[in-house]
Formats: structure tokens, C-alpha cells, sequence
């Protein structure tokens, strides 16, 4: 639904989903906890694209660690990669998509990516983070994302236009301290000629 331009139908969906989820939570094992927080991931994207951001922030401070907590790290149950690097994740996405850059920082700070088995979820989160940097014109630290988003998934910088193209704005912006190997990282991506 999220995919189709319905968020209010897939904010109601994962809401409801969860609330039947809730009976089992007090004796719940790690799978039931994965399940109720990956519908709270579901629901915190449908309330940011509700323009309720405040909701989503509620849904991730409280059910959704809580949720996670009581996963743990570094599993993957049901594919839902759910825990709590996932609800921090989730959070800097929140912060950064309402414009609150410097708190987004502030939080990803604290984001050990190494914590997550998901490489997508890991150059997600590298990739919204050299984003809030951009959002600083603050050139260096989003070129020590992206390099790192590259080492992890080398492909995205093949197929991702919209990290292509913070690739192609530091071409034109870097310093001459590290111009020539922002120019070879471009090159080696395929952007320049």
C-alpha cells in the first residue's frame, strides 16, 4: 500500500495488525515481537506520509523499542530485520525527512550499522545520512558516506539516481584537498568520462 500512494490505508493496515498481535506480546517470543515491530515500522512510514509526523515519532519512542529490545540485535526473523538499530534507523529517517537535520545527526550518531545483518538497511542508512551532510554543504562528510555506502553495495552507485547525483555535486564542490579523489571515485562509478 505504502508503494501505491495509500498511506492512511497502510498506516489502519499495520495498526490493526499489530493490535491483533498484542495478546500474544506477554508471553511473546522474539518472532511475535518481530512481527509487532515491523508492523510499527509499516505504521511510523504511513504517519510520516500522513504528515502525522509526531505519531510516527511516538510509535518508534515507545511500542517500537520497546518492541526491539526484547528482539535484540542482529536477527532476522521473519525478514523483518527488526531490533533496535532498525527503530534507531528509522528514527534519523524520520528526523531527517521533517527537515530536523541537526537532530538526525545528533541520532545517527549513536547508529552502529554493524548491529544490522541488512546490507540494504545499512546503505539506506549511509545514504540518508550523507543526505542530511548535503543538507549542511558539508562536502567531506558526505563523501566518507558514501565511500562507505560503496564498500557495502557497490551497485547502488550504478542504478540510484539520487546518490549519483550527491556523487556528480561533489565533483563540482570539493575542496582541492580530496577534489582528485572524489574525481576517481566518479570515474570508478561511471560518471565521468
Amino acid at each position: 500500500m505504502l508503494s501505491d500512494d495509500m498511506p492512511a490505508g497502510a498506516l489502519d493496515l499495520a495498526m490493526r495488525g499489530s493490535e491483533a498481535l498484542e495478546p500474544l506480546l506477554p508471553n511473546g517470543t522474539p518472532e511475535h515481537f518481530s512481527l509487532y515491530g515491523g508492523l510499527l515500522l509499516v505504521a511510523t512510514l504511513g504517519s510520516l506520509r500522513t504528515r502525522d509526523p509526531w505519531r510516527a515519532r511516538e510509535l518508534l519512542r515507545e511500542p517500537a523499542h520497546k518492541a526491539a529490545l526484547r528482539v535484540g540485535e542482529g536477527h532476522n526473523h521473519h525478514r523483518t530485520v527488526f531490533g533496535p538499530t532498525n527503530v534507531a534507523i528509522r528514527m534519523v529517517n524520520v528526523e531527517h525527512e521533517q527537515g530536523e537535520t541537526s537532530e538526525a545527526l545528533r541520532l545517527a550518531d549513536n547508529v552502529d550499522i554493524s548491529l544490522i545483518p541488512s546490507l540494504e538497511r545499512k546503505t539506506c542508512h549511509l545514504h540518508q545520512v550523507a543526505r542530511c551532510y548535503e543538507c549542511r554543504n558539508n562536502d567531506a562528510a558526505v563523501f566518507v558516506h558514501l565511500k562507505m555506502a560503496e564498500r557495502i553495495c557497490p551497485q547502488d552507485f550504478q542504478h540510484k539516481r539520487d546518490v549519483r547525483g550527491m556523487v556528480s555535486t561533489l565533483v563540482k564542490r570539493a575542496k582541492p584537498s580530496y577534489a582528485p579523489e572524489v574525481r576517481e571515485f566518479a570515474g570508478r562509478i561511471g560518471l565521468l568520462d
